[in-house]
């Protein structure tokens, strides 16, 4: 039998000491992934007119082509990694990758690898391995807390929908973006890595000077 060791959960305090020792792209980039259950080597991929900033929540539209299953879809990002996801866009033209330069996927993924290894092996040093020799913490681990927390807020219907996993009859399953955000936002407490912080609750220029303050 193929042998499955039990996995190691990423947690909020894991996610704030890699954010608080980022820069502000690095920050940015473990952020979406907590919040928006996409796979990293997906998120690589995102040009800035996949995001949707009208909604009361930016809806990201996943093209098919990048999607592992190849399959698009739409996610959602959190109220707290909004307006670090905002100041990045704002810098970019339509069609420019959001996080990262380069248009070689492959490289972009070995790119954000390094630089997450390199803070693990800094920030964790005494975190083992399996038995199989695989890390306990990926860039895989983000991803795998936001599907965690969506669903236990809501439903793994709606966990795998956002994540772009394939569920029983799956193809029957068609939502509006409100009533994705509606039940997006159930869960979004469980998703916030600063409880304490809430973005809203400032002006935009006062969003502008604390994020530029954590860079």
């Amino acid at each position: 039998r193929i042998v499955r060791e039990e996995k190691y959960p990423m947690t909020k305090d894991i996610i704030r000491q890699f954010c608080d020792h980022s820069s502000y792209t690095s920050k940015v980039l473990w952020l979406v992934l907590s919040c928006s259950l996409m796979r990293y080597g997906e998120c690589m991929q995102l040009r800035k007119k996949d995001f949707d900033t009208s909604k009361k929540r930016i809806i990201i539209h996943i093209p098919a082509k990048i999607a592992k299953i190849k399959k698009g879809r739409m996610t959602i990002l959190s109220k707290e990694a909004q307006p670090y996801v905002m100041k990045r866009l704002n810098s970019l033209e339509d069609n420019d990758l959001v996080f990262t330069n380069s248009d070689n996927p492959i490289t972009a993924k070995a790119n954000a690898q390094k630089v997450f290894g390199s803070l693990r092996r800094r920030l964790f040093p005494n975190l083992t391995k399996y038995e199989s020799g695989v890390n306990k913490i990926t860039l895989h681990s983000f991803r795998s807390f936001g599907i965690t927390q969506v669903v236990r807020a809501t439903n793994d219907s709606f966990a795998f929908l956002l994540a772009g996993q394939k569920g029983y009859l799956d193809q029957y399953k068609r939502f509006t973006q409100e009533e994705m955000i509606e039940d997006y936002l159930k869960a979004e407490p469980n998703l916030m890595i600063y409880p304490d912080v809430n973005p809203e609750d400032k002006t935009q220029d006062e969003k502008d000077k604390r994020i530029d303050e954590l860079e």
